[in-house]
């Protein structure tokens, strides 16, 4: 399998949407139950929300036409940026199974909006690189930021991960630190204006959240399958940062440049999610990331290719049977 997803023709296109597919039909036929609002959640989210339940099958479809569309790009950006090999699918894949796996990832959650606001912001990161006057380009990072923490404010923390990737790019000054905090305050201002010429300024209370207690996610510890699963997404996210920063010597500049900005950021959005979530499906933020860096671990890991290929064959049946769990009670308790 992995010598399958090393090529990019359309079968292997064609393969990723036709699984993500099968993983999305049980949403489908019945709702999944979505999460509530709770305080860390900011307008934007209960927006989304309202929509969703009143939407319930197209939110389901469009979520996943949304993942679908952010998987292509983040494996269009893998190629184009050497995080992987020219014709290589495996980005794709990966990021299509992560999401895959849990019931709770499939509804159109604030998450799934973020994904690919997540993905231009890796982008523009990335660019920095290839810009000596990246001033703008700082800002423009800031403002993707400030857009993504109006709809789940704890992502704001995310300002660091660029700060430490702008250590690493070449023609960086105090400039493009101070403009990028700039630019994550400006859709905030641009959200306060309209509630103050409104009339409606004790709302922007709203655009932030009401407490900044560090709860600590106990959602994980029941014992389910799929409780089980995001346990272990948590785990490989982690594994895989920590082996992309470790194999630093055998990057490139380029490459090291930008695996840092990824890894940096899947250890601040780990921290969001035990310690500023009280929901599962903030796991979504840690998977364009970690598709990056898990590719690139099963890519030049040293185990032999039967046995990688073994591993992603049961990791696809593993999500395909708690997919389905939902639909299998549910038909059982009709019988």
């Amino acid at each position: 399998m992995l010598k399958f997803f090393n090529k990019g023709f359309f079968v292997q296109y064609a393969f990723t949407f036709v699984l993500g597919l099968l993983l999305w039909l049980p949403a489908i036929v019945m709702s999944p139950l979505v999460e509530e609002p709770n305080f860390y959640w900011g307008e934007l989210a209960k927006v989304i929300f309202d929509v969703n339940t009143n939407f319930p099958v197209t939110g389901i479809i469009l979520a996943y036409l949304l993942v679908y569309i952010t998987a292509l790009f983040i494996n269009r950006m893998a190629t184009d940026f050497g995080l992987v090999s020219k014709t290589s699918t495996l980005p794709l894949f990966v990021f299509i199974v992560m999401i895959g796996f849990s019931p709770s990832f499939h509804y159109m959650s604030p998450f799934i909006i973020i994904l690919p606001l997540l993905m231009l912001l890796y982008l523009l990161l990335f660019k920095h690189y290839h810009n000596e006057n990246n001033v703008f380009l700082s800002f423009d990072t800031g403002v993707i930021l400030g857009i993504i923490a109006l709809i789940y404010p704890p992502t704001a923390i995310v300002i660091l991960v660029i700060w430490i990737s702008l250590l690493s790019f070449k023609g960086i000054s105090w400039r493009n630190f101070v403009v990028s905090l700039l630019g994550l305050l400006f859709p905030a201002f641009l959200a306060y204006s309209y509630y103050f010429f409104s009339g409606n300024e004790s709302l922007a209370a709203g655009l932030f959240p009401i407490k900044t207690l560090f709860n600590f996610n106990l959602t994980y510890f029941p014992l389910s399958l799929n409780s089980l699963l995001n346990l272990i997404l948590l785990l490989v996210s982690f594994i895989s940062a920590i082996k992309v920063m470790q194999q630093q010597k055998n990057l490139t500049i380029q490459q090291r440049s930008h695996y840092t900005a990824v890894a940096v950021s899947i250890f601040l959005l780990l921290f969001v999610q035990l310690f500023l979530s009280l929901q599962l499906s903030t796991s979504l933020l840690l998977v364009p990331a970690a598709a990056l860096t898990v590719s690139n671990m099963l890519s030049n890991s040293s185990l032999k290719s039967k046995w990688i290929n073994l591993l992603l064959v049961s990791v696809v049946i593993v999500s395909l049977i708690n997919s389905f769990l939902p639909m299998i009670y549910a038909t059982w308790e009709l019988l």
